[in-house]
This record gives C-alpha cells, sequence and structure tokens, in this order.
C-alpha cells in the first residue's frame, strides 16, 4: 500500500506554491468550527479555486470540540474511498 504524505504538521495546509507542486490530486482539510474567525496562517495558501483548477478535489473535515461531526465524516470518507461498510464499521465500535 503506498503512504499518503503529510504536507503539514500544522492544522494549516503548506503555502499555495508548495502545495500545488504536489500535483496531488485529493487533500483533506481540517477546519475547527468553533475557531471559525481565526485567520492566522491563511496568507499565502492556494484558494478553493486556485486547487479547482489545479485539479485538486478538497474535502473539508469540519471538526466541532462536542465530536458531533465525526459520523458525518466518517460516512463521507467512507463513500469517497469506497470502503462504506468500513466507515460503518468503525462507526458502530
Amino acid at each position: 500500500m503506498r503512504s499518503i504524505p503529510v504536507l503539514s504538521e500544522t492544522a494549516f495546509p503548506p503555502p499555495k506554491e508548495q502545495m500545488l507542486a504536489t500535483r496531488a490530486d485529493f487533500l483533506l482539510a481540517y477546519f475547527e468550527a468553533d475557531d471559525a474567525d481565526d485567520t492566522e496562517g491563511a496568507t499565502g495558501l492556494a484558494t478553493l479555486e486556485q486547487l479547482d483548477a489545479a485539479g485538486i478535489e478538497v474535502y473539508t473535515v469540519r471538526c466541532s470540540r462536542d465530536g458531533d461531526d465525526t459520523t458525518i465524516e466518517l460516512r463521507d470518507l467512507g463513500k469517497i474511498f469506497g470502503v462504506s461498510e468500513r466507515a460503518e464499521q468503525v462507526i458502530r465500535r
């Protein structure tokens, strides 16, 4: 199995040039809903339009502190990667 590269060790993606240079086809982005007004790190990032133009599909994981979104996110990712049954097994656990 191929490994999935981690492009950033922080909650923010890498700078635009680095992100677009990866020629990725999918970006799993993290968004903490409780800190929606926090714009730290936004300068120099690729926009959704730039990612789309580069052929990079983006899925944003909306993480709230209460964890209510986890089931939705797992089901969505299960569908995206064709492993819906595995996602349901994880949810049941």
